[in-house]
């Protein structure tokens, strides 16, 4: 799913639902203004628990309420759920909320419109980016809108790990694909 400009739509500007093994990746979209029902686990992108092989990268989430969320629905998160190297900001509610009953969100390296990264009230108070919900491991985060600058404080991160270790190469477009979106 690329290449998209999704603005002012009443619930998710995109969705993933029911998908094992899905292998879809949510590449380069700009999606503003989703949400606008404000529901608590809907936003710009959602995905439900139990979907996974997914890779959120390069998209531009603004002005939404919620920018990332994983519904609030049974199931766990899936550790190959990938959200790097997105630009998050100005949404109402959360930039990136976790609403799976287990599993941690990756979020890494993405850009949260703040030098101090996202705003967690306990694992990083200083934030002054998006809010950032429990069980979402967010650190490092870009420094700059032209992502080439990480943090070095990794101390506002949350993980734990969950099985296998996932690799993401920003630089591989085809990095941990397989298959397609239907």
């Amino acid at each position: 799913v690329s290449g998209n400009i999704i603005d002012n739509v009443p619930k998710v500007g995109i969705q993933v639902a029911n998908c094992p093994d899905c292998g879809v990746v949510i590449d380069g979209n700009t999606i503003t203004n989703a949400n606008t029902a404000n529901d608590a686990d809907r936003g710009a992108i959602a995905i439900y628990p139990n979907s996974n092989d997914i890779i959120v990268k390069n998209n531009i989430l603004t002005g939404n309420n919620n920018g990332f969320v994983v519904r609030d629905k049974a199931g766990s998160l899936s550790s190959d759920v990938i959200v790097r190297n997105n630009k998050i900001f100005s949404n109402t509610g959360f930039g990136a909320k976790n609403l799976a009953t287990s599993g941690t969100l990756d979020a890494q390296n993405n850009y949260w419109a703040h030098p101090k990264g996202p705003f967690h009230s306990s694992n990083n108070p200083d934030g002054q980016g998006d809010s950032v919900s429990d069980n979402i491991d967010f650190g490092p985060w870009y420094l700059n809108s032209a992502r080439t600058n990480l943090s070095s404080d990794q101390t506002g991160s949350r993980f734990t790990p969950q099985g296998n270790t996932v690799k993401f190469d920003s630089d591989d477009a085809n990095s941990g694909t397989k298959g397609k979106a239907s």
